[in-house]
C-alpha cells in the first residue's frame, strides 16, 4: 500500500512540472506584444504547413528565438544584423538540400531518353589552345530544341524562379544564399521593391542572340546579325556604343551585372566619380532593359549590389535580383547532366540556360576562351578594354588576363563549358558564332 502511495505521490508531481513547462513556454511566446509578433509567429506556422525543415526542425523556443533575432534586409541600408547566420549547421545543410531540385533520379533518364552525349573532357586540351575539330553548323534540330528546353524549364525552375519576387519569396520568409549557408528574413523594405510575379513569355521568342565579352568579337562585324534577333541577352554590362556597335550591335532586352564587375570596375560605388561612371554605364542601355544582378550570390556581394541599386532608382532600366533556388538549380543542371567538375558555371552558362528556356533558335556569340581565333589571329580577353581581378589587384596585361582568367581559373573551368556547347552546337540545339559574320553574308 506505502508502494502504491509513494508512485501516485510520484506522478502526480510529474504532471504537475509538466504543466508547469507548458504554462512557461506558451509565456514566452506570447510575451512579445503587438501585430507584428502575430504576424511573424503566423509566418513560422505557415512555414511549419510548408514543411520548411528550418522551422520544422526547431523548438519552440528557437522559433522564437528565430523571430526575434533574424533581422530585416533594408535596401537603404547596411547594417550586418540584416543578415543572421543560421545558428544550426544541420538546419543548415538541410535548407540548402531542400532548395536544390530533385533531379538525382531524373536526369539520367532524360539524358538517355533525349539521347544528349555527355561529352568526355579531355585534359590535354587545355584552353588557350585551339580546340580539336572544326565548329560545323548543319542547321537547328527542331525535336531536340523542343525536349532540351523541356529538361531545363523542368529541372531548373527558371519560369518561377528566374528573379526573386513576391510570389516566390513571401513577406519574412527566408532565402539562403547560393554560395554560403547564409539564410536572411525578407521584411517590408525589401519586399515592396520586389514584382509581384516572375514575367516569362508564354510563347518562345523565335530568335536570341546571346552575347559574350570575348576578345574574338573584335572585327566581326556581327552588329547587324545581333541586333536582328527578337531578344538579346548580355553579360556583364558591356559597353556597345561608338567604335563597337558594327561588332557586337546596340539592341539590348537583358543584361547581366555581376557583382564583381562593380567591385573591379567601380570600386563598390563608394566614390562619388565611381557612382557616376557606373550611371554612364548604365544610361547606355535601352529603356525597361532588364538588369539582372545578384545580391543572394554571396554575402561580400550584398553591398555594391545594393549600392548599384540605390544608384539606379532613376534610371529606365528594369532591375531584377536573381533567386539564389535558380542560380543553384542551373548549376546542378548543368554538372549533373554534363559532369562538368568546376565549382560553379559562369554567366555565360547561366544566361544560355535562361535563353534555351526562352528561345526557339538561340545565337551564341563571344564564347571563344582561347588566346588564337580559327584564322590564327590573336585576341584580347575581351572585346573592349576591362581588367580582371586576382587577389585583390587589377590585371590588365592580355597574356596574363588569360592565364588567370581562363588557365588557371579557380572558380571556372571555361575549357570544358566550350566543349559542352560544342556538343549542343553539333546537336542542332544553340549555334556557336566564332568566326566573322560579315564572311557569312
Amino acid at each position: 500500500m506505502k508502494a502504491s502511495r509513494d508512485f501516485k505521490s510520484r506522478f502526480f508531481v510529474a504532471i504537475i512540472i509538466l504543466a508547469f513547462n507548458q504554462l512557461l513556454l506558451i509565456s514566452i511566446i506570447m510575451s512579445k506584444p503587438g501585430s507584428d509578433s502575430c504576424e511573424e509567429l503566423d509566418n513560422i506556422r505557415a512555414a511549419v504547413e510548408r514543411k520548411d525543415p528550418v522551422v520544422r526542425e526547431a523548438g519552440p523556443i528557437e522559433k522564437e528565438r528565430m523571430v526575434r533575432e533574424a533581422g530585416p534586409i533594408d535596401i537603404l541600408g547596411f547594417d550586418d544584423t540584416a543578415f543572421e547566420d543560421n545558428p544550426n549547421k544541420k538546419d543548415q545543410q538541410a535548407q540548402k538540400k531542400a532548395n536544390y531540385p530533385r533531379i538525382d533520379d531524373d536526369i539520367p533518364d532524360a539524358q538517355k531518353d533525349r539521347n544528349i552525349e555527355v561529352p568526355q573532357q579531355n585534359p590535354q586540351n587545355l584552353p588557350g589552345e585551339l580546340p580539336q575539330g572544326s565548329v560545323d553548323w548543319n542547321g537547328f534540330n527542331r525535336t531536340e530544341i523542343k525536349n532540351f528546353r523541356k529538361m531545363v524549364l523542368n529541372q531548373t525552375r527558371v519560369s518561377t524562379h528566374l528573379y526573386t519576387s513576391q510570389k516566390n519569396v513571401p513577406l519574412h520568409s527566408g532565402l539562403t544564399f547560393f554560395q554560403s549557408n547564409l539564410t536572411v528574413k525578407i521584411m517590408r523594405g525589401t519586399f515592396q521593391y520586389l514584382p509581384r510575379h516572375v514575367y516569362f513569355p508564354r510563347k518562345p521568342y523565335q530568335t536570341c542572340s546571346v552575347v559574350g565579352n570575348g576578345g574574338i568579337l573584335t572585327g566581326s562585324g556581327c552588329g547587324n546579325e545581333i541586333n536582328s534577333a527578337d531578344h538579346v541577352f548580355r553579360l556583364n554590362l558591356p559597353p556597345m556604343q561608338g567604335r563597337f556597335t558594327e561588332d557586337v550591335g546596340n539592341k539590348t532586352n537583358f543584361v547581366t551585372l555581376n557583382p564583381s564587375v562593380l567591385q573591379n570596375g567601380y570600386g563598390l560605388l563608394l566614390e562619388q566619380e565611381n557612382v557616376s561612371a557606373f550611371v554612364q554605364a548604365v544610361a547606355m542601355y535601352p529603356a525597361n532593359a532588364v538588369i539582372y544582378t545578384h545580391p543572394f550570390d554571396h554575402r561580400r556581394y550584398r553591398k555594391p549590389v545594393y549600392r548599384a541599386h540605390k544608384a539606379m532608382r532613376d534610371s529606365e532600366q528594369v532591375v531584377r535580383w536573381s533567386h539564389p533556388d535558380f542560380l543553384r538549380a542551373a548549376d546542378s543542371f548543368w554538372k549533373k547532366v554534363f559532369h562538368l567538375t568546376e565549382p560553379r558555371i559562369t554567366s555565360g552558362l547561366l544566361v544560355t540556360t535562361i535563353a534555351l528556356a526562352m528561345c526557339e533558335e538561340t545565337h551564341l556569340y563571344g564564347f571563344w576562351p582561347y588566346r588564337t581565333a580559327q584564322d590564327g589571329r590573336v585576341l584580347a580577353y575581351h572585346y573592349f578594354e576591362r581588367p580582371i581581378s586576382s587577389k585583390h589587384q587589377l590585371v590588365w596585361d592580355e597574356a596574363e588576363m588569360f592565364r588567370l582568367g581562363v588557365l588557371n581559373n579557380r572558380h571556372h573551368k571555361m575549357g570544358d563549358e566550350f566543349t559542352v556547347l560544342k556538343s549542343l552546337h553539333k546537336k542542332g540545339i544553340l549555334r556557336l558564332h566564332v568566326d566573322k559574320c560579315e564572311e557569312r553574308s
